[in-house]
C-alpha cells in the first residue's frame, strides 16, 4: 500500500485525479501498519517541492485527520526519546540485510551509507543548482524519493520503539532494509550517468 500510495503521489503533478487514489492507499497502509502514516508527510514534501502546493496542502489536512482517527484510543507505549539512540536505531533498520552476526557498528554504518548515497542522487529534487545529476524520468524519481522518504521515516518509528539491536536482529525489518537497497538501485538506473559508472555501480551493488 505504501508503494502504490507513493507511486499516485508521483503522478499528482501531472494528473491531480491521482490524489484520490494515493490518499486511499495512504489509508490502507496506515491501517494496515501504524508505520504506515508516514506516507503523509513524505507525499506533502514530494508535492511542495514538485510545485504543487495546494496539493501538498489538501495531502497534509487529509493526513492530519487520518493519523489522529488512527491515533484515537491507541494506548501509549514507552518510547525511546534519546535521539543519537534513535538516530542509530534507524541506520541499523536500513542496514539490517547485513545482519547482526557482523556486530552492531557494520549495519549502523551501512545504513548511513544508504541514506548518504539516496541523499545525494536526490539532491537535484530541491538544489538542483548545486549539482549536475540528470535523470530519465521525472516521475520515477519523485516516486522513488517519495518511497525513499518513507523508509527512513520508518525506521525512526522503529528506532523510537525498539533499540537499535532489534532493529537490526527482527527478521521482518530485513524486508525494509532490502526494499531500500532496491530503491537505491533503481535510482542510480533512473540517473543520467556515463556507460562506464553505469557499469561500475551496478557491478558493485550485484
Amino acid at each position: 500500500w505504501l508503494g502504490l500510495s507513493c507511486w499516485k503521489i508521483a503522478q499528482i503533478p501531472q494528473d491531480s485525479k491521482q490524489l484520490k487514489w494515493a490518499f486511499l492507499f495512504g489509508v490502507f497502509a496506515t491501517l494496515t501498519s501504524g508505520n504506515g502514516m508516514v506516507v503523509f508527510p513524505a507525499g506533502a514534501f514530494t508535492l511542495w517541492i514538485a510545485g504543487t502546493r495546494k496539493f501538498s496542502v489538501i495531502w497534509t489536512i487529509s493526513g492530519i485527520i487520518v493519523v489522529l482517527t488512527y491515533l484515537y484510543g491507541l494506548q501509549h507505549q514507552s518510547h525511546n526519546t534519546n535521539p543519537a539512540q534513535v538516530l542509530q536505531g534507524a541506520m541499523g533498520y536500513l542496514g539490517s540485510l547485513i545482519g547482526l552476526s557482523t556486530g552492531k557498528w557494520i549495519p549502523v554504518i551501512v545504513g548511513g551509507i544508504m541514506l548518504s548515497i539516496g541523499a545525494i542522487l536526490n539532491l537535484n529534487l530541491v538544489f538542483v543548482q548545486f549539482t549536475s545529476i540528470k535523470v530519465f524520468s521525472k516521475p520515477v524519481q519523485l516516486f522513488l524519493f517519495t518511497f525513499f522518504m518513507v523508509m527512513i521515516a520508518t525506521g525512526c518509528m522503529i528506532a523510537i520503539n525498539r533499540d537499535v539491536i532489534l532493529a537490526i536482529s527482527i527478521p521482518r525489518y530485513k524486508i525494509g532494509s532490502a526494499v531500500v537497497g532496491c530503491l537505491l538501485i533503481l535510482m542510480i538506473a533512473n540517473t543520467q550517468l556515463s556507460q562506464r559508472h553505469s557499469f561500475l555501480i551496478g557491478l558493485i551493488c550485484g
